[in-house]
């Protein structure tokens, strides 16, 4: 599906991706985030995705 927009309406895919969200989870890891590996969000991510794609 093409719907027409502009590129910089678009996040970068690094906060697409959820990196902004592991370098948090990596600075709180003894506060919050107990049960979230921040390693593995990224790499989550990823793993969803291409499933995704497989579709």
């Amino acid at each position: 599906m093409k719907i027409p927009s502009a590129e910089d309406v678009f996040p970068s895919d690094e906060r697409i991706k959820g990196e902004h969200v592991s370098g948090y989870a990596e600075k709180a890891a003894k506060t919050q985030f107990t049960k979230v590996k921040a390693k593995d969000i990224v790499k989550d991510f990823e793993a969803a995705k291409a499933s995704i794609m497989k579709v």
